[in-house]
């Protein structure tokens, strides 16, 4: 699929998720097929979202896994993902952050880097209303419910190398594998600019 500068009139009436990119542009057919999130994480919203983005995709089904460290039991050639949801102490920042499964996160170090004084993992309550999972279901896919507009995307740059990584589609028993590269297009894709910080 070519990403060549198209014109944005037929945009127009889509909902703010799709302003046009800077480096991807979806066509037509992408705009239909993800203009309606959906309120939970669903797997073949989901698949239909990576197709109309042209984003090399793979399903494998599993026992469940309720942990990163069962997640290395299912695909341990695969590199662990972490996804955390954070926001801003006495601020209006929340975060998406994609990071290495088996690193710890230093909040401290990364609220600097991102010029904000204090960040914390968020709540169950805001967790389910920017979105849409319970605790325990964070994704990258989380990006398609509607309630994640204003949720910000970090990135660990180390993983843009790596030639798959799995995320949770909303059910514990798959994991969907894209490769590491293609997150930018999938951020950018749903209107959202990600940062990409070395952790």
């Amino acid at each position: 699929m070519s990403y060549a500068p198209l014109a944005c009139w037929w945009l127009s009436s889509a909902p703010p998720i799709f302003a046009c990119s800077p480096r991807y542009l979806v066509n037509r057919f992408a705009v239909a097929a993800i203009s309606s999130p959906v309120d939970k994480l669903d797997q073949q919203q989901i698949i239909t979202t990576l197709k109309a983005l042209d984003i090399p995709h793979r399903i494998v089904q599993h026992p469940p896994v309720f942990s990163v460290a069962d997640s290395v039991g299912v695909a341990p050639e695969k590199y662990p993902v972490k996804n955390l949801f954070l926001v801003e102490r006495n601020g209006p920042r929340k975060l998406l952050v994609i990071m290495d499964g088996l690193a710890r996160l230093d909040v401290k170090g990364l609220a600097a880097d991102l010029g904000t004084a204090k960040l914390h993992f968020g709540n169950e309550n805001t967790l389910r209303q920017h979105m849409g999972v319970a605790p325990g279901s964070v994704s990258l896919f989380c990006l398609l419910h509607p309630g994640s507009q204003d949720v910000e995307v970090v990135v660990q740059k180390q993983l843009l190398s790596q030639p798959e990584l799995g995320f949770h589609p909303g059910d514990n028993t798959a994991t969907v594998f894209i490769p590491g590269a293609s997150i930018e297009r999938f951020v950018a894709g749903v209107g959202r600019e990600p940062v990409f910080v070395s952790m």
